[in-house]
Parts: structure tokens; sequence; C-alpha cells
């Protein structure tokens, strides 16, 4: 009884049984998925940041208030989702 309580609490826990040490196909996915996803945000919050500086180099121009506000909108979507992609890893 011992090995189905085990399997039953794995199931619910991880929301799949597999072997020890290799996780499921489903898992593995989501995990690739996640780790791109991660990778996109923080690259959006830093193309951001990126775009603040230009704004802020070129005063002169005319498109360097827009640069800075789509620059501040990616720098902070981009990184809330990020860490919030993270934190979902966590759990």
């Amino acid at each position: 009884m011992t090995g189905l309580s085990s399997i039953l609490q794995r199931l619910e826990f991880q929301g799949s049984v597999t072997l020890p040490g290799r996780p499921s196909e489903a898992l593995s996915r989501w995990r690739r998925k996640r780790s791109i996803a991660i990778g996109i945000s923080f690259a959006a919050a830093g193309a951001g940041v990126v775009l603040i500086i230009i704004g802020a180099i070129v005063r002169d121009v005319g498109f360097w208030s827009l640069s800075i506000i789509v620059g501040a909108l990616l720098g902070v979507l981009g990184l809330f989702v990020g860490v919030i992609l993270v934190g979902v890893g966590l759990l």
C-alpha cells in the first residue's frame, strides 16, 4: 500500500508519475517553454532600458518621448512577467 500511496502523493504534487530522476515529457516541454518565455521577458526589459537610454541621448530628435515611453513600458512589463514566470517555477 505504501507504493500506491507514494504514487498518488507524487501524482498530486507533480501532476504526473515518472521514473525517479526523470521528468515527464509534459513537464520537460513546460520547463523549456517557460525558460524561453523568461528569456524573452528579460530581453524585452533590457530592450526597454536601451530605448530609455536612447531616448535620453537623442532629446533633440522628435521621437525621444515615444522612445522613453515605449522603453519604460517594455522594461516594466518585461521585468514583471519575467519575475512572475521565475516565481511560478519555484512553487
